[in-house]
């Protein structure tokens, strides 16, 4: 259905989960302990950046911008 639940402090909060793969920021990266990355934010992770950011922040990932559709 498109929610995910986010762990925010204690709270649960259902939201939109934001889903990187469909970001033009989103970055598979060759570091085997990190492959997971994002160019606009800058950074490389274990775990999908927008989860990341959740964790780091507590707020959703404001940087999402949608890939071009394919044709």
């Amino acid at each position: 259905n498109g929610t995910g639940r986010i762990i925010v402090g204690l709270i649960m909060e259902n939201t939109p989960r934001i889903r990187c793969a469909r970001c033009k920021h989103y970055q598979v990266t060759w570091d085997v302990d990190k492959p997971y990355g994002c160019s606009k934010l800058g950074f490389k992770s274990k775990i999908e950046p927008a989860t990341y950011v959740v964790q780091i922040s507590g707020i959703m990932c404001h940087s999402f911008e949608s890939k071009p559709s394919r044709k």
